[in-house]
């Protein structure tokens, strides 16, 4: 059988978590009500005797748009990945960019990708900002441009809109 990219590059599961996008018991009407996110790394290895977390997150947050992942998902990530040592987030589905903004709140770098224009405009335009307490607020530079400086490709590629987000 074939292998999984994990496999084949000797990728860890650094993190396997359910977010509730709706409150636990509340009928979806045939929707999902919970996402998974799952966080590889090729160098780093997660010592679960010191890196404890809860397997389910019931609120995820306040969101951006309806498809996000929510900020709180997005601060419980980076705040792994930082405590870690990494020094960067890459994701293939950034949307709106929160996850992005919330990694150059932390002081790391963030490369997105995403296929439609709009949420690509706006991802490069979002910043986070740490506040007292730990709290992160999150905002759109109408301008077009984050506080941390993002650089755009676009690629038409063979879907339209593609384009690839680096900060």
């Amino acid at each position: 059988g074939g292998k999984t990219c994990q496999q084949r590059r000797s990728f860890s599961c650094l993190m396997h978590r359910i977010f509730c996008l709706k409150p636990p018991g509340t009928p979806t009407y045939g929707r999902v009500g919970y996402s998974h996110l799952l966080c590889f790394s090729e160098g780093a290895r997660l010592d679960n005797s010191i890196h404890v977390y809860a397997d389910v997150l019931p609120e995820v947050g306040d969101k951006s748009w309806k498809s996000a992942m929510g900020l709180n998902a997005c601060i419980e990530i980076v705040k792994l990945l930082h405590k870690l040592g990494h020094t960067a987030v890459v994701n293939p589905f950034c949307g709106k960019g929160d996850i992005l903004a919330v990694a150059n709140a932390f002081g790391m770098d963030a490369i997105g990708v995403e296929m439609h224009k709009k949420r690509a405009r706006r991802a490069r335009a979002v910043t986070a900002e740490r506040l007292k307490g730990g709290r992160i607020s999150i905002s759109e530079n109408k301008q077009g441009e984050g506080r941390f400086a993002r650089k755009a490709q676009h690629d038409e590629g063979k879907k339209k809109g593609g384009s690839n987000l680096n900060s």
